[in-house]
């Protein structure tokens, strides 16, 4: 088998796709291949990413193609290339070398319209992480070969040995936010207002939130006052299930997500998630646990008048439906999904392109920081 390099953005943070780029670092071996991680964004880090990039917003796309291609050509040359989420693939791929080039796909978000079908001709095959993500995928590029649009169930892993405890009714509603600290895609900028509703609910809760990014500083004074909260940063290995095995309810204040990982294995510790109508791989799992772990997305009082009702609901059978609802999601399942589509990708001819003569525009003068607010769709064309 070629080298395998997982190509993402970003490796370290504590991201649902980063912890599933590091899996497939220590994984892809006992699958019989070679893996290599490379950041885009980070530099060469032990433990997260074996290569890094280290691109600055500030480079322009032309900068940011010429520095990728002669750093990261060589380890690219004849592998096969799993680009997570396919950040600027169009931009970076033509002239990478790759033997073949899958695309793995973690979110549902709105900006699928301009990015499948722009990096399409340049894979071989896409890997989506819920079937409602591939349908998507399969309509926006139809002459696209349905069998290598594939689905993988994002696994659930929860420690050796970890046991949820068994939860009881009564007291304050322990709840939830697992994720990054960001307005895009995270939607951070909802959790105090959410809150304040809560309290108008009459919602007794205590409220935690495990995870760290730019919008930390404004989040801590964004709730003083508004009901206890506990900030605890990034969690890893038995800290992270431990303090998930914690809490009742885990909230999501998200428009789009392909997964989230960190909900599902919230449920698979016993907690019962509270999900927005947005689609994903934790809708259809969290509305079989009860009606009332769904709220129409967006619609913070929805939401908040969902968590009076979880207030008094039974947390114990709840708990064990959150349980039962991410049985599907095993490592062993999951593996054997990817295994089967970097398979057939080998076996096949290759349908991506190799390379194209690209025209210049005028966003490749502009810094990426630019580009990306005002004009993305430069970076997939």
């Amino acid at each position: 088998m070629p080298r395998v390099v997982h190509l993402t953005t970003f490796a370290r943070s504590g991201g649902g796709m980063q912890s599933l780029v590091r899996r497939h670092r220590h994984r892809d071996a006992a699958l019989g291949l070679d893996p290599l991680v490379a950041a885009i964004f980070e530099p060469a880090s032990a433990g997260a990413a074996d290569v890094g990039l280290l691109a600055a917003w500030w480079w322009t796309p032309g900068s940011l193609r010429r520095r990728f291609l002669a750093d990261l050509r060589p380890l690219l040359t004849d592998a096969l290339v799993v680009w997570h989420n396919g950040w600027a693939l169009p931009l970076l791929a033509p002239g990478d070398g790759a033997l073949r080039r899958v695309a793995m796909l973690h979110t549902n978000g709105p900006g699928l319209d301009h990015s499948v079908p722009a990096l399409a001709p340049w894979c071989d095959a896409i890997l989506c992480v819920n079937a409602a993500l591939a349908g998507r995928v399969r309509a926006l590029v139809p002459g696209f070969p349905p069998d290598r649009v594939a689905v993988v169930a994002c696994p659930v892993e929860p420690p050796a040995g970890f046991a949820p405890p068994v939860r009881s009714g009564g007291g304050p509603l322990q709840v939830g936010f697992v994720g990054r600290l960001e307005i895009a895609e995270k939607r951070v900028d909802r959790l105090p207002a959410l809150m304040r509703l809560a309290v108008a609910e009459g919602v007794r809760a205590e409220w935690h939130v495990l995870g760290d990014g730019s919008r930390r500083p404004w989040l801590q004074r964004a709730v003083q006052g508004l009901a206890p909260t506990v900030f605890h940063g990034w969690l890893s290995g038995d800290a992270y299930w431990r303090m998930l095995a914690a809490l009742d309810v885990v909230v999501v204040l998200s428009d789009s997500e392909g997964g989230p990982i960190a909900l599902l294995e919230a449920m698979a510790a016993g907690v019962i998630p509270l999900y927005p109508r947005i689609g994903g791989l934790a809708e259809e799992p969290a509305g079989s646990v009860e009606a009332h772990c769904l709220y129409p997305a967006g619609d913070l009082a929805a939401a908040a008048r969902q968590l009076a009702w979880l207030l008094a609901a039974d947390r114990a059978e709840l708990g064990r439906r959150a349980r039962a609802a991410t049985a599907p999601h095993t490592p062993e399942a999951y593996e054997a999904a990817y295994a089967r589509l970097l398979e057939l990708v080998l076996a096949e001819p290759r349908r991506s392109l190799a390379t194209i003569d690209r025209t210049k525009g005028w966003s490749d003068r502009l810094p990426l920081a630019a580009v990306r607010r005002f004009h993305e769709t430069a970076l997939w064309r």
